[in-house]
């Protein structure tokens, strides 16, 4: 999984005015397609973030997006990631 994420073209997202966690997580999902992504249910899905993560590959960019939240996650599967509090 992070070796997919890691091999991925560059991104950015820039959400200086905020966006929910669970929305961001979502672009990832989105965006690479065959992510799945679960959450603890301690974790806030609509905890507003703010972040500019700069161009980096997908894992750098998520673990930028998870640290802003004060979240970490787990590889549970192949294709599964859950998200977790800190």
């Amino acid at each position: 999984m992070q070796e997919r994420l890691k091999a991925s073209k560059k991104l950015s997202f820039d959400f200086e005015s905020g966006i929910a966690v669970g929305r961001v997580l979502g672009l990832f999902e989105n965006y690479f397609g065959n992510i799945n992504i679960i959450y603890d249910p301690k974790v806030d899905q609509d905890k507003e973030i703010t972040i500019d993560t700069g161009f980096h590959n997908g894992l750098v960019t998520f673990e930028k997006v998870l640290h802003r939240a004060n979240l970490q996650y787990q590889v549970v599967g192949p294709n599964t990631i859950k998200i977790l509090p800190k």
